[in-house]
């Protein structure tokens, strides 16, 4: 009767194809970054993507989801140079994440990304921190493209 349309038997194969599916189904994201890193572990964001890469089960519904591959020193020991960390593009930072900000420093210059902590954003101004050194950076509000949260690393295999 009814009970047999809720068994976990009659569910097994289904499910199984569901999950084949999206496995098959991962969806490949840009990487960008550059092998030379600024001062400041800055580097060229244009749109130049180093490779497309599968995103980890946590982005993959997000519009927009990227990564960046980690240059220089400057978030030792929390972001290691040349790692790759994920992106969302959609999620609200507040202080004390880890974001990727996209800042254009000289008009007309190119786009500059930052692996940093954030501590504000205002009218005023963009306030990063890093580790090593430690150090605060500061940009003024105009020259902000975009401030994005850094999903949590590890989460790639």
């Amino acid at each position: 009767g009814n009970m047999d349309a809720i068994s976990p038997k009659s569910q097994e194969p289904e499910n199984a194809i569901i999950g084949d599916k999206l496995l098959e189904r991962g969806k490949y994201i840009p990487l960008y970054g550059q092998a030379v890193a600024g001062r400041d572990g800055e580097f060229v964001l244009n749109g130049n993507e180093l490779d497309r890469i599968l995103a980890p089960p946590s982005l993959t519904p997000v519009r927009g989801a990227y990564a960046v591959t980690v240059s220089g020193d400057s978030m030792e020991p929390r972001y290691f140079d040349g790692e790759t960390v994920f992106v969302d593009p959609e999620r609200r930072v507040k202080r004390g994440d880890f974001v990727v900000a996209q800042v254009q420093t000289k008009e007309n210059g190119p786009l500059l990304g930052y692996v940093k902590r954030f501590v504000r954003h205002n009218d005023d101004e963009l306030v990063l921190t890093q580790y090593h050194p430690e150090k605060e950076l500061r940009f003024p509000h105009s020259s902000v493209v975009s401030v994005h949260y850094i999903v949590l690393g590890g989460q790639a295999t």
